[in-house]
């Protein structure tokens, strides 16, 4: 029983930290139960975007980006990633307020932007405490443009922007749930296990072995007990 105890320990923590999706707040904010991301310090300070015009690895297209607020350049109106091909043109490939935070395939979060074109942006953000970068990894797939933003502000910070009563995600639910049943799975074998009937080869043994005792002791010289009237 000491062996199941402690497996059962051991798939309870692993249920209760698992990780949780950070909850959209704004499009430059989530948070989780403990603590939030803020990117808020990266807005820039003129109406440009704050990373402009970098090449992709190919030195093909261009892209401009702004973490938290929507810029206009060429044609891209109110955008968060605005794609100028090598002719000059530029279109909208992530729109602002479509922002969403989700967890990537690489064990990072990430910000997605979509457009109503089926164009998407996605930007993983990783922890970095020097100083802020952005990687312009380029289109793939088709349709999907990739960056990697590097920065202290990509940092997860004490505390939470919302109650934590009020976040009340997917995840944790399925922690929750998962908790529970693994509670009531235990709980119900070591019942099982307890009020198992013995077996009329347990109940032999112990008979013949209380039986043997009570030889030996009367060989010995040991007065067998009486009662008495």
């Amino acid at each position: 029983m000491r062996i199941i105890f402690i497996v059962f320990v051991t798939v309870l923590t692993y249920d209760l930290t698992m990780t949780e999706t950070c909850q959209k707040v704004d499009s430059c904010r989530c948070t989780y139960t403990n603590s939030h991301i803020d990117l808020t310090p990266l807005i820039s300070a003129s109406v440009a975007p704050r990373f402009k015009d970098m090449y992709d690895q190919y030195y093909n297209n261009r892209f401009s980006y702004n973490p938290c607020d929507g810029f206009n350049e060429g044609t891209c109106t109110d955008v968060a990633v605005c794609k100028q091909n090598p002719q000059g043109q530029t279109f909208n490939v992530g729109s602002q307020h479509t922002a969403a935070f989700l967890d990537s395939d690489y064990g990072n979060l990430m910000i997605e932007y979509t457009t109503q074109n089926g164009q998407t942006s996605r930007v993983q953000l990783i922890c970095s405490y020097g100083s802020t970068t952005l990687e312009v990894n380029g289109e793939n797939p088709s349709s999907v443009y990739n960056f990697k933003l590097r920065s202290p502000y990509c940092c997860p910070v004490e505390g939470s922007l919302i109650p934590s009563q009020d976040i009340v995600t997917p995840g944790l639910m399925l922690v929750i749930g998962l908790s529970t049943f693994s509670l009531f799975a235990f709980l119900l074998g070591l019942i099982c296990f307890t009020c198992a009937p013995k077996s009329p080869n347990q109940e032999s043994t112990s008979r013949n072995s209380s039986n043997n005792g009570y030889l030996r002791m009367t060989r010995a010289g040991t007065p067998p007990p009486y009662s008495v009237a």
